[in-house]
């Protein structure tokens, strides 16, 4: 095995080890009905919605709001890569959570 090889492998194994352990969190947040604190959460937990329910809409790039400030624009202060990245985990969770409530119990019955 050449030295390429062995890297990819062990960086296939790391990767793995942390997709992993990120699931294991994420179930552990999940069975504890663990509530995210802060004093901004909130209005970023609504912000990541908007972009999930606009992804979904079709349109790329939300502009504003008319609930976020009496319609300000969404994103004038932060990015949105952060909040595409949370849309696509919503979008994971909704598959996931679809898939074991509607599928999982079709293969126990």
């Amino acid at each position: 095995m050449t030295d390429s090889h062995k890297r990819i492998r062990k960086n296939c194994i790391c990767i793995s080890i942390l997709l992993l352990a990120g699931a294991g969190l994420a179930l552990y947040l999940e069975l504890s009905v663990y509530e995210p604190s802060g004093g901004d959460i909130w209005g970023h937990l609504y912000k990541s919605q908007e972009m999930y329910e606009s992804l979904k809409k079709g349109n790329v790039f939300p502009l504003f709001s008319p609930y976020w400030y009496n319609g300000i624009q969404l994103f004038r202060y932060w990015g949105p890569l952060s909040y595409y990245i949370m849309a696509g985990l919503m979008f994971l969770q909704g598959a996931i959570f679809f898939w074991l409530t509607g599928c999982l119990p079709l293969l126990y019955s």
